[in-house]
């Protein structure tokens, strides 16, 4: 086994470094820039619920599922990529998600209904979902292990940035021509890096035979898939109360009989034994916390500054703007802080300002200025950019290159949806505590916020006890 490990790192840094550092630039940039737009599109839709839920007559707790059920799905299949990128032409994923997501974003434009808006965002979900751990595989593979930091860090940039720009772009185009036209624009520039990447781009993988588990994708679908819909149902907790607790504990049911055989199969669908590994396993779970961070601020605070402060959707987009660059700016320092003093200072310092920030927008009202929840927001990001993309890249420094696929699906697919699973129950209690028939006020506010606060302290408590001081 190590043998044939060995040899498959061999064979995929051969195929890396027989390429020009040129072409080697040019294939990284144009599946970064593919990525982007794919992960744009996880927050762009954010600025115009509003407008979208006066339109089908939904509520927020509805609303939210076209972010987080988009994120959910996206998780799902970030968790195929590892045997999809073993198996096939590195370039034909790349085709094959940009072409997908493309598909889902012109379903999107002609949506008569909720249902079919809500099943072309799944789409574009889909195409996404391969393309964000790709990108991940190419910087890995082009970056050597001491420089994983960065390379995250540059990745980070799609990651972070993109979901957190999207708002203020999306809220501009919502204001100056309708909702629809975000998704123009983006099924436009997604069809424009399809045609490009048929001649620029270039296989950088190795394929194997590699076996696919069936019964454990069937598992891993379904009790992933039934947690949403009871997160999502819980709305209506007053009148499906039982229906909640038997699709939840189905759920759970399922969940374990998934893990059990990852453990228990010689070719398991997800190499879960990367778990046993505590360093692995509670970078992993932090990064889910700091995803959570990342995406329950960006959909609350544009639906607080809109439905309580009463201000438009380019100035909800704006307030959260300069956060997106602060992340930004961030995410390839914070890389390189952590190849330099270790997983435990970033993460530390991640966390802390992460819950000052959080906890400082308790006391913010519809009355608070809009350039306070701007500074509060911003604050917040720089301990989002401390967390994610430094802490990816440290739990993927411990396994072998080799696993670098497995690790990266593991990863990205437990930070898409188990943060989604989470932004969804706080959003949904938000909604459900709130008495606007948009289910979003002041009071139910600040207790999704107090309640984001005491997870990052945990998150803190996990760093302290788990985190290694260096390398």
């Amino acid at each position: 086994m190590m043998e044939n490990a060995a040899a498959q790192e061999t064979d995929e840094a051969s195929v890396v470094h027989s390429l020009s550092p040129t072409r080697r630039r040019f294939i990284f940039v144009s599946i970064y820039v593919g990525a982007f737009i794919t992960c744009i599109s996880q927050s762009m839709i954010i600025t115009a619920l509003p407008t979208i839920m006066h339109q089908f007559s939904i509520t927020a707790g509805m609303g939210q599922l076209l972010t987080t059920a988009y994120i959910f799905v996206l998780g799902l299949f970030s968790a195929t990529t590892a045997f999809l990128i073993s198996r096939f032409n590195s370039k034909y994923l790349f085709l094959f998600s940009i072409g997908f997501f493309a598909l889902g974003c012109i379903g999107t434009v002609f949506a008569p209904t909720y249902e079919l808006l809500l099943a072309s965002r799944l789409v574009q979900a889909t195409g996404a979902g391969i393309s964000l751990p790709l990108i991940q595989v190419v910087a890995l593979l082009i970056y050597p292990k001491e420089r994983y930091g960065y390379a995250m860090g540059l990745v980070g940039l799609i990651v972070g940035v993109a979901p957190a720009v999207g708002p203020a772009i999306s809220g501009v185009i919502v204001d100056v021509w309708c909702w629809q036209g975000i998704f123009i624009i983006l099924a436009v520039l997604a069809l424009v890096i399809f045609v490009i990447s048929i001649f620029a781009q270039k296989n950088v993988t190795v394929q194997h035979d590699v076996h696919l588990d069936i019964p454990s994708i069937i598992l891993f679908y379904i009790s992933l898939s039934a947690l949403l819909v009871a997160v999502a149902l819980f709305e209506s907790a007053s009148s499906m109360g039982l229906v909640i607790a038997v699709v939840g504990a189905a759920a759970l049911i399922l969940l374990t009989l998934f893990v059990r055989r990852q453990l228990r199969i010689p070719e398991p669908f997800l190499h879960l034994r990367h778990f046993k590994l505590t360093t692995f396993a509670v970078a992993t779970i932090l990064v889910v916390l700091s995803q959570s961070a990342m995406m329950g601020g960006s959909i609350m605070v544009p639906l607080f500054v809109q439905d309580v402060q009463g201000y438009n959707a380019a100035i909800s987009g704006l307030t959260i703007t300069p956060g997106a660059i602060l992340l930004g700016i961030f995410n390839p320092i914070t890389g390189k802080l952590m190849d330099t003093f270790g997983p435990r200072f970033v993460a530390l310092t991640g966390f802390i300002i992460l819950i000052v920030g959080t906890v400082a927008f308790l006391p913010c009202t519809a009355d608070t200025p809009p350039w306070v929840i701007t500074l509060l927001y911003g604050f917040r990001t720089i301990g989002i950019a401390c967390l994610m993309m430094p802490l990816t890249g440290f739990a993927c420094s411990e396994v072998p290159q080799s696993e670098l696929s497995q690790a990266t699906a593991i990863i990205t697919a437990m930070r898409q949806m188990f943060s989604a699973l989470i932004v969804s129950m706080l959003v949904t209690l938000m909604s459900v505590l709130a008495t606007s028939p948009l289910g979003v006020d002041d009071f139910g506010f600040d207790i999704s916020f107090g309640v984001q606060a005491l997870f990052y302290l945990v998150g803190f408590i996990l760093a302290i006890k788990f985190l290694p001081k260096r390398h």
